[in-house]
């Protein structure tokens, strides 16, 4: 969570639309809904997709979509194409990333562990989805 000073520094860069950051996330998360990424979507993806997705659009596609996981694939899915990270502009990539990021920790927020972490016999560090 950010403290104060650093959401009034967030909230304070605004573009040439009005939004700020934390308001582009939130329409492209709304975007990503309407298109399919429906919390029911999201919540059969439990191998860290949407992660991966945010970490390939965050660094801008080239290097991560290469680069392999510790079970040797690509973090890009491979019945995506890869066009789709080369369109965006950077700061659309970034904004796409940001949505993606929020769609998992949502999905982790909503996940089956969350009885355990109440009853406090394991942290929100040990759990492993």
């Amino acid at each position: 969570m950010l403290d104060l000073d650093e959401r009034n520094r967030v909230i304070g860069v605004k573009r040439t639309d009005g939004r700020d950051a934390l308001e582009m996330i939130r329409d492209e998360r709304q975007r990503q809904a309407a298109n399919g990424f429906s919390e029911e979507h999201d919540d059969s993806l439990t191998t860290g997709l949407l992660a991966q997705l945010g970490a390939c659009y965050a660094v801008g596609s080239v290097h991560l979509t290469q680069a392999l996981d510790a079970t040797g694939s690509s973090y890009w899915p491979s019945d995506w194409n890869y066009g789709l990270l080369e369109g965006p502009t950077r700061l659309r990539q970034l904004v796409i990333a940001g949505a993606f990021i929020v769609a998992e920790i949502e999905r982790l927020q909503r996940a089956r562990p969350a009885e355990l972490v109440a009853d406090h016999k394991i942290g929100l560090d040990e759990i492993q989805i």
